[in-house]
């Protein structure tokens, strides 16, 4: 219930189905820090996903943003890398349960150092803020390594988007730090009581 727009009046909002629409019927896991899907989708509208991209989660997780692209285009090529073996399982049960068609090649292992073709066009990444997982003091130097390593994976003309709630940090890297990547646009979420930013940054 929110004050509504004239005096003395107020708004009602009332959830019609059992579940929010944030949530997916796919996703059977609960895995710790998962981005909301509903900021998912947003981000993935925002790189201008398409058929003919191929598309690179640097920190997938529980493959939030490459089972959500199913749902509106199967990228050409799809790949999502992650350390965490539980979080792949958790990515493949999410990819089985979408029931949808497109490939996705789930890698275990640090993208920083793991053996990956480049030639993505589309990338995106969210690492960890420094709650669930991770730690402020050093992300400073783990987004700078991202970009640096998205960089060399990269198409020409390609576009990431770094979710991240290290907003300070964020733009500290990109002013010195950039690794190629120029800042194209910048949009606020709130999750949980986190505002996170979306950095979009092309090539």
């Amino acid at each position: 219930m929110r004050r509504g727009a004239s005096p003395g009046t107020w708004q009602v909002s009332l959830r019609t189905t059992p579940r929010p629409l944030a949530t997916r019927a796919w996703r059977e896991v609960d895995y710790p820090g998962a981005v909301n899907a509903t900021i998912a989708a947003t981000v993935l509208d925002l790189l201008d996903v398409g058929a003919e991209d191929s598309l690179l989660d640097m920190t997938c997780g529980s493959g939030t943003f490459l089972v959500e692209q199913l749902h509106r285009a199967a990228p050409a090529r799809a790949v999502g890398v992650d350390l965490d073996p539980a979080a792949l399982d958790a990515a493949r049960r999410h990819q089985r349960a979408a029931r949808r068609r497109g490939r996705i090649d789930w890698v275990e292992g640090d993208v920083l150092t793991a053996e990956l073709e480049g030639g993505f066009t589309r990338l995106v990444t969210n690492p960890p803020w420094g709650t669930l997982h991770g730690e402020h003091e050093s992300n400073e130097d783990l987004l700078a390594a991202a970009l640096e390593r998205a960089a060399e994976l990269a198409a020409p003309s390609a576009r990431l988007g770094v979710l991240t709630h290290e907003i300070t940090r964020m733009r500290r890297v990109l002013e010195r730090r950039a690794a190629g990547w120029r800042r194209v646009g910048e949009h606020r979420f709130f999750q949980k009581g986190h505002h996170p930013r979306l950095f979009l940054l092309e090539r």
